[in-house]
């Protein structure tokens, strides 16, 4: 009895061990180090801790490298990067070719197909990728919906879109872009209506952020209320401009750009502001965001926000509960919105628990990576 019992122990453990053995993963990407992609890093990290996978990556593109980014130094990541055109050396010494963005994922199969290697190949689509290269070539991804073994798109928008061009439904599956929420600590406000309220956008300045139309919507709202502080952190291709319309609006003394800084300084930011604004919209040339991170990283602090029905959103951002949604470039709509939060300390108080309690039960990286890691098992088990 106790043979038997051993046998079909042994018998399981065999039966169960490809769920088990740490994977050997090759990150694909288009940049490296990209500091504005700290979801990539982040999951590096927690896929080297978890079962100790073996992470490499390869980049088509050297990105700008900063000495101050402690997972790129703890993880020594630059010493497991290649670069170029091509990977250079046997794409079978992986299990998981994990592409980040639709472009890299159509470069990698190309040479996975050269290679005739076996890997499985896993690309994500966030969102200029499925928007603004798609209204460029509608053809992109022809190829890759067709050979391609898994698509992880990052909001409920993106799978409809994919499942639209050709890929097979089973084959898609909604993977949210996380955030680490242990790095943003939930903090009560001491909500006053005399104290003035700090208003803060994250993003890069260009089309699809919004950023021109919430400055339009503060110039309608100091009209009402003038204890109000608007601060906008990032750079881009429109700085000048925004700093030429906050000019000519009159509204020197209610902004305050501050340019790129590192994310340690945004997490302060976001814990000494009151409320956080993003109204994406689509660009001219049809580029779209899909769940932006730093709206995940402001309702984890607490913060309520503002932001628009524009593609998966609505996904994190319930409205009238974690913050207010407005439609696209409904600038009245924003300045409404700012209004009545500035006039309402305790519904930025109720706001900022329910934002907390979404991201950490649906956006919080220590509960995706578990699921990401049981995607590529039950892939390499087909």
């Amino acid at each position: 009895m106790k043979i038997q019992l051993f046998i079909g122990l042994l018998l399981c453990a065999c039966m169960h061990v490809s769920y088990v053995l740490p994977l050997n993963i090759l990150f694909v990407v288009d940049f490296f180090p990209k500091m504005t992609e700290t979801f990539i890093l982040n999951q590096i990290a927690r896929l080297m801790d978890s079962k100790k996978h073996d992470i490499w990556i390869h980049s088509y593109n050297r990105g700008k490298q900063n000495e101050s980014c402690s997972v790129i130094k703890d993880y020594n990541l630059l010493e497991r990067t290649s670069y170029g055109p091509v990977y250079p050396y046997d794409l079978d010494e992986f299990d998981i070719l994990y592409c980040q963005f639709g472009m890299v994922g159509h470069k990698m199969l190309q040479q996975k197909k050269q290679q005739k290697s076996n890997a499985k190949l896993v690309t994500c689509f966030r969102g200029y990728d499925i928007t603004c290269q798609l209204q460029k070539n509608p053809r992109s991804y022809t190829t890759l919906l067709a050979e391609g073994d898994l698509f992880l798109p990052v909001c409920e928008c993106f799978a409809q879109k994919l499942i639209n061009l050709g890929a097979d439904p089973h084959k898609v599956i909604v993977h949210h872009s996380a955030i680490d929420c242990s790095m943003f600590c939930y903090k009560d406000r001491d909500y006053s209506e005399t104290q003035p309220v700090h208003m803060v956008s994250v993003s890069r300045l260009i089309e699809k952020k919004g950023i021109e139309d919430v400055i339009r919507a503060l110039a309608l709202v100091v009209k009402q209320c003038k204890n109000i502080h608007y601060t906008i952190v990032g750079d881009g291709s429109l700085r000048k401009n925004l700093e030429k319309l906050v000019h000519s609006l009159g509204l020197q003394d209610y902004v305050t750009f501050l340019g790129s800084i590192l994310h340690e300084r945004v997490v302060s930011i976001f814990e000494n502001a009151d409320l956080a604004i993003l109204p994406s919209k689509k660009g001219r040339g049809g580029d779209q965001e899909g769940i932006p991170n730093v709206l995940k990283e402001a309702m984890a602090v607490g913060l309520p926000v503002i932001s628009t029905y524009h593609a998966g959103i609505p996904e994190l951002v319930e409205h009238g509960c974690s913050g207010f949604l407005v439609h696209e470039g409904d600038i009245q709509g924003l300045a409404e919105s700012i209004l009545y939060l500035v006039e309402h300390p305790n519904t930025r108080a109720s706001m900022g628990v329910a934002g907390r309690e979404k991201v950490e039960k649906e956006f919080n990286i220590d509960a995706l990576i578990p699921c990401l890691e049981e995607y590529f098992y039950t892939l390499l088990s087909k």
